[in-house]
């Protein structure tokens, strides 16, 4: 069997097929060769980004003396089609956070921390399509600063929910959560 791929280096590997003794085996032939097949998305000669490397070369913790950090994102394949990418902070759950702002300048950004806590530095890549194919994150703390609350007059995700919140919790709408009145 061989495999290959635009920017990559092909290789290939034997397999031996091993006859089965037992004689009331039944089986299904499998067609042992590709087929040519439609390209749905993208084209036959594109080299998409397989990975995203982040780069923060000041660290990863904030406090009162570094309240910005410039991080990088490395694209690999270095050749590939497409380069556009982007970025946003988040907490661990994947929703954005309160705690930093981020400014993209392409293929790196300015990280500025808004309070203390921890959250991801999120790049992501579409591959030239209208979705996120491709996503990569670096951890960062900021220790400090002050504590940072949620603006109770722009939408909160439910997902940022507070546990200290007196009174009882149930399920909101659309997976939301709501609390007593």
């Amino acid at each position: 069997m061989e495999v290959s791929s635009t920017g990559l280096e092909s290789t290939s590997i034997q397999l031996e097929a091993i006859s089965a003794n037992d004689e009331e085996l039944k089986g299904i032939c499998a067609s042992t060769e590709n087929k040519e097949m439609e390209v749905v998305m993208g084209s036959l000669d594109e080299i998409p980004i397989r990975k995203i490397e982040i780069v923060s070369e000041d660290g990863q913790e904030f406090d009162i003396n570094k309240k910005e950090i410039i991080v990088k994102a490395k694209l690999y394949p270095e050749n590939a089609s497409y380069k556009e990418i982007n970025w946003s902070a988040v907490n661990e759950s994947g929703i954005v956070s309160n705690i930093a702002k981020v400014q993209s300048f392409g293929d790196y950004a300015k990280v500025t921390a808004l309070g203390d806590g921890e959250f991801r530095i999120r790049c992501t890549s579409n591959n030239g399509t209208d979705k996120v194919k491709l996503i990569s994150q670096l951890e960062f703390k900021v220790n400090g600063l002050e504590a940072i609350f949620k603006n109770p007059y722009e939408f909160v995700s439910g997902g940022l929910f507070d546990h200290d919140v007196t009174g009882n919790v149930g399920n909101g709408n659309e997976k939301g959560l709501c609390s007593d009145r």
